[in-house]
């Protein structure tokens, strides 16, 4: 199947500003979201995309102290590469699926931005905010746990454990807990709200 033969994948036009890709929760390299992220990534590259930002759980999981996760979504790293180096400004916003990934600011050409970061665009003038929005929602129960798993001894304890067992098991993890998820409607007033703070 041909991107372009996808329901709702659009031309991107030549020299576009800014290219946003959000929530595409990848979970191997055979995924079939995954091949049209990196078809996305080669038509930007083709097209003279200025700006590309990835913003925030691209990947169902994904830890970036260890070589695994790189090594398995090696295909779009080397398309992000080729495409920074054809002169485009990449991001990637950390959402609430992908951990430790500031050692990948250093093996590839990209910039990362923390999970409670944001991306300000403005080179033509106008200002435009990307952020992952996972903290809209302002639930206690949510931020504890948050707080648990982003903290540093997660982070050890992450690293200590077989890669591929941390990735199994995050990713059984992900599916059980979605079946359970209450918050998929998008509250626009909270959208609308944390953009004006942000001002």
């Amino acid at each position: 199947m041909q991107p372009s033969e996808i329901k709702g994948f659009y031309e991107i036009p030549a020299g576009a500003g800014l290219v946003v890709a959000s929530d595409i929760h990848i979970r191997s390299g055979e995924d079939s979201r995954y091949l049209l992220l990196c078809e996305l990534v080669r038509i930007c590259s083709a097209r003279g995309v200025r700006t590309f930002v990835l913003n925030g759980d691209i990947f169902d999981f994904f830890f970036g102290w260890r070589s695994y996760f790189t090594g398995k979504y090696n295909v779009l790293f080397n398309e992000l590469n080729r495409l920074a180096a054809g002169g485009c400004d990449v991001w990637f916003v950390v959402g609430n699926h992908e951990f430790a990934m500031e050692p990948l600011a250093g093996k590839f050409n990209m910039r990362i931005v923390p999970g409670d970061g944001a991306v300000w665009v403005s080179k033509t003038g106008r200002k435009v905010l990307i952020a992952h929005g996972d903290l809209l929602r302002h639930d206690p129960w949510y931020m504890a746990f948050r707080a648990v798993v982003r903290s540093g001894l997660a982070n050890v304890i992450a690293a200590a454990v077989p890669q591929r067992w941390l990735d199994l098991a995050t990713l059984w993890f992900a599916t059980t807990s979605r079946k359970k998820d209450k918050y998929r409607t998008l509250h626009h007033e909270k959208v609308i709200a944390s953009a004006k703070l942000a001002r």
